[in-house]
């Protein structure tokens, strides 16, 4: 199976569309509410009134969840961030992202991934000089617009500006650059809002509903979704003990491009605190990173039997986790 994600064919990237719908089967015979309470204010817009057809939820975010991978495998590859170019991180994250029901379905989370993952490329670009200034524009925009789709996504912004005083020693006038791709998604949000006479709801959506430091009242977990965080925990551990492999035999920017992920992974677990109450979802911010380390981690192995089963055992947990209410 390790051969097979090394080649990156675009037949192989293919396959990855039926298995990430295959996956959001389950969802097909589900209520089809889309709605979470960490959801910002324009995906509420979009959504209406929180319902769609189970059939369109499942198909839908399997479809988000499909360019996720790509996006996940693009970056991997373009920056040069596994030893071996190949798709295993896509693969990965089709079953990571599938670990417990409560993760799946279409909610504000997964479009603002993909707005995340387009930002991420664009601050991985800035170690560039060359349209340097269009790329710092492009992540604040990326990261803004990820930020109104699902709230905590608010610490993208902060790790976004970390990046650029501390990692790319950015000089004027590209912090105004960075603020300007900031502002435009809000403004045109505060503009639509004004003019449609729901700046009301806009800033009780975005801001108002979301309760700061609420994760501390209490965490309501049943087991399985326990064994699920603990496994999270479990994977963010064994990557930050790798994280010396992961910086052997690359290049320097691929050096500093790894460590901007690991600043990211550190943002996204503060990011909890601006949870009112913490569930699963918020773990696909922390696990998208991983994947790209873990895959390095399988393919360094000096046994790929072992590796094998590693992925079979990550398989076989996102489909038992789905379906255990039938165990």
């Amino acid at each position: 199976m390790l051969q097979l994600f090394k080649n990156n064919h675009f037949a192989n990237a293919l396959i990855l569309l039926p298995l990430a719908i295959g996956l959001h089967v389950f969802l097909f015979f589900g209520s089809g509410e889309i709605h979470s309470e960490t959801d910002g204010w324009l995906f509420r817009q979009l959504s209406g009134d929180g319902q769609i057809e189970p059939l369109w939820n499942g198909i839908i975010s399997g479809v988000l969840v499909f360019f996720q991978a790509v996006f996940i495998n693009r970056l991997a590859i373009i920056h040069r961030l596994n030893n071996e170019i190949n798709i295993l991180p896509g693969f990965l994250w089709l079953f990571w992202s599938a670990f417990h029901p409560d993760m799946m379905g279409l909610n504000g989370i997964h479009p603002a991934l993909l707005f995340t993952l387009v930002g991420m490329n664009d601050l991985m670009r800035c170690f560039k000089k060359r349209r340097r200034s269009l790329h710092v524009f492009n992540a604040g925009l990326f990261f803004s617009l990820a930020s109104l789709f699902y709230f905590p996504l608010l610490v993208a912004i902060v790790f976004g500006l970390f990046m650029l005083f501390v990692f790319l020693s950015i000089r004027f006038p590209e912090p105004q650059q960075y603020f300007a791709g900031l502002g435009v998604p809000y403004f045109l949000a505060l503009s639509f809002a004004y003019f449609s006479d729901s700046l009301e709801s806009l800033f009780y959506m975005q801001w108002e509903v979301h309760e700061m430091w609420g994760v501390f009242s209490g965490i309501e977990l049943g087991n399985p979704q326990w064994v699920v965080l603990g496994l999270s925990i479990l994977l963010l551990m064994i990557s930050i003990l790798n994280i010396p492999f992961y910086h052997a035999k690359k290049e320097i920017f691929s050096q500093r491009k790894i460590s901007m992920l690991f600043y990211y992974v550190l943002f996204s677990i503060a990011g909890v605190l601006s949870l009112s109450q913490f569930d699963l979802t918020y773990l696909l911010l922390l696990l998208w990173p991983l994947t790209i380390f873990i895959s390095d981690s399988l393919y360094n192995l000096k046994n790929p039997v072992i590796a094998e089963l590693v992925i079979w055992l990550f398989i076989g947990i996102s489909f038992f986790m789905q379906y255990e209410f039938l165990f």
